[in-house]
């Protein structure tokens, strides 16, 4: 993370909601995703999710905050030539949420053949607020090219892929800096 052009591309992020954000309205009993709502990142209603691609970022958004909840966004995102997924599991204790972890794995996409296998770029995800910068909390990832050689291979269409799951962010921290709006927790995602 720590370069100045992904904090360009926050910026970036921050000030164009209005033109790149495109909403999608989830069924809160089913989790399916209906068709594209217009509309902007302060106006999604409670249950939605929506998917923006800036510069070098991916940004997933997740609603819901149940315990134990792991929730894959609907459809797999691209960044640089790699598609994957991001999960995001609550862990709870005595009915309280304790902290959050994310679950990456890479998936098949379109652009297989023009990406270096295995992959060995680094995740660097953002618990984000798309409205006041300096609030972010960073997720770290223990990625171990030698251990987790599966997670890293080139993933075949409809076979399951292992993923890695990120370190533990204290529930505190993200209510602290007030990250959760509206029941959406949003992640920025990039590779390095």
């Amino acid at each position: 993370m720590g370069g100045r052009s992904s904090k360009q591309g926050l910026e970036r992020f921050r000030a164009d909601t209005d033109d790149s954000v495109v909403p999608r309205e989830a069924d809160p009993a089913t989790g399916v995703v209906d068709e594209p709502q217009p509309g902007t990142m302060d106006t999604l209603p409670k249950e939605s999710l929506c998917h923006l691609a800036v510069g070098s970022a991916v940004t997933c958004t997740y609603n819901g905050k149940e315990a134990r909840l792991l929730k894959p966004f609907d459809q797999p995102s691209t960044l640089d030539g790699y598609t994957f997924n991001l999960a995001c599991k609550f862990e709870s204790k005595k009915g309280k949420i304790e902290s959050v972890r994310f679950l990456f794995t890479l998936c098949a996409g379109n652009e297989d053949d023009l990406a270096s296998w295995p992959f060995a770029k680094q995740v660097s995800l953002r618990i984000v607020d798309a409205a006041q910068q300096g609030k972010d909390v960073g997720v770290t990832f223990k990625m171990r090219p030698e251990e987790d050689a599966e997670c890293f291979r080139r993933p075949v269409a409809h076979a399951p892929q292992k993923g890695i799951l990120s370190e533990k962010v204290s529930w505190k921290q993200v209510n602290k800096r007030k990250l959760v709006r509206d029941d959406v927790l949003t992640v920025a995602v990039q590779f390095q």
